[in-house]
């Protein structure tokens, strides 16, 4: 734990995360090293072309040091399990591009080279339990309202790989501002989404909603699967 480990661990990972993902990965600084956390680092992510993307501050993680050590250092794919993320505060933009895709999604994917002599490194990242205390959410994505929320207390879990991405939110409460009328929601979520889908198709999402939008109570469970919507709406 000692500053001159701190800056080598930081430069190290910056190093290793610039090569490996469309968009750039910092880590700011690093509160404290343990033998099982990582503690008090602050890290974002940006497009390359000036758009920041995702900001996370307050962040600890609870896993094997020395197995993310081992990981970082090894040759072949990035492969890293973390036991627990919580994160105190979070920024998320939603922005999509001219073509519709959403710019934080591009910049989670990893490039088809390095160089013209060889492939990238592969990812492989599995969150088994993320804390969010507070999220700011807000973005205009391709045929839809600009988006402007608030999102608080969220638990779930994360994997993604290079062809794979889980991402489970068990609970979160939630508030839409600005919604069209001047409405507002606020509620709970549940949401999990599988990609590429259980049954072969390019994704799967469930989604259920329980709370007000303007002083209409409702609740609202969706799915989607390989092409098919299924969705009941209570009021």
């Amino acid at each position: 734990n000692l500053p001159v480990v701190r800056r080598l661990v930081v430069e190290h990972v910056n190093g290793v995360l610039a090569s490996t993902l469309v968009g750039r990965v910092r880590v700011e600084r690093l509160g404290g090293v343990g033998l099982t956390q990582v503690q008090g680092f602050d890290a974002y992510v940006d497009d390359r072309a000036g758009h920041e993307l995702l900001r996370l501050e307050g962040v600890q993680v609870h896993a094997s040091i020395v197995g993310l050590l081992q990981a970082v250092f090894r040759k072949g794919d990035l492969a890293i399990h973390l036991a627990e993320l919580t994160v105190a505060r979070a920024d998320v933009n939603l922005d999509a591009d001219d073509d519709g895709t959403l710019r934080i999604a591009r910049a989670f994917t990893t490039p088809p080279s390095v160089s013209p002599g060889g492939p990238s490194r592969g990812v492989r990242l599995a969150l088994s339990r993320i804390h969010v205390d507070h999220t700011s959410i807000h973005g205009s994505m391709s045929g839809a309202p600009p988006i402007e929320a608030d999102v608080d207390d969220l638990d779930g879990s994360l994997l993604f790989g290079p062809q794979t991405l889980e991402i489970h939110a068990e609970r979160l409460k939630v508030t839409f501002r600005h919604l069209p009328g001047g409405a507002q929601a606020r509620g709970s979520i549940e949401a999990h989404l599988a990609q590429p889908s259980p049954r072969g198709g390019d994704r799967a999402l469930r989604v259920s909603w329980q709370g007000t939008v303007g002083a209409v109570a409702e609740s609202v469970l969706a799915t989607y699967d390989a092409g098919e919507v299924d969705s009941v709406l209570d009021i």
